[in-house]
């Protein structure tokens, strides 16, 4: 197995394992509205503020002896209920990847991309805020990629789409002759 197929699976299964723990300080209501999320200066947290001024602290972590070294540019949601963006991390590589796209939504934290074994390439939030589209793909290009979508409340998948899925999980929604789900386009590398 090689370097970064034994790291991928090492961060999943700790991935998997310590996420299901909060990472912030402060806590939040479900009828929270953030109007501000931003990486402090020194890159070891997020900041969140609320419409009504508390401020929610994200830290960094460390996971499967792998140190997360950042956080993407955080977005707000249009309806202001959600704030998404990556945890970096240097796996078989000397720069950060973003492997983990990062939901917080009413408290929690919904980590998606986990288990894929491929780093985030693009994501956007799509109705309003309700749900929230990536395309994960190899480390240098589309070689592979496959496109969720998910719920922003639960995390839980909606739908998928893989044109280069290949073995026993490759379906007929995976073929590579198929057009790209309206909710993926504008996500793909062939813009």
């Amino acid at each position: 197995m090689s370097r970064i197929a034994t790291l991928s699976v090492l961060l999943t299964v700790a991935l998997s394992g310590a996420y299901g723990q909060s990472r912030s300080d402060h806590l939040s209501y479900g009828s929270d509205t953030y109007v501000k999320a931003v990486v402090d200066p020194g890159g070891e947290q997020l900041q969140i503020t609320t419409k009504d001024g508390r401020t929610i602290l994200v830290k960094k972590e460390g996971l499967a002896g792998t140190e997360q070294v950042g956080f993407g540019d955080p977005v707000i949601s249009e309806d202001g209920k959600a704030v998404g963006w990556t945890d970096s991390y240097k796996i078989a590589t000397s720069y950060p990847v973003p492997w983990v796209l990062v939901i917080y939504f009413a408290g929690k934290m919904h980590h998606l991309g986990v288990g894929g074994g491929m780093p985030i390439a693009e994501w956007r939030f799509e109705v309003r805020g309700k749900q929230v589209a990536f395309r994960a793909e190899t480390l240098h290009g589309p070689e592979r990629q496959y496109y969720v979508l998910s719920d922003t409340a639960t995390g839980r998948m909606i739908a998928r789409y893989g044109p280069y899925a290949y073995g026993p999980d490759a379906d007929d929604a995976d073929r590579p002759d198929k057009p790209l789900p309206k909710w993926a386009e504008g996500l793909n590398a062939e813009k």
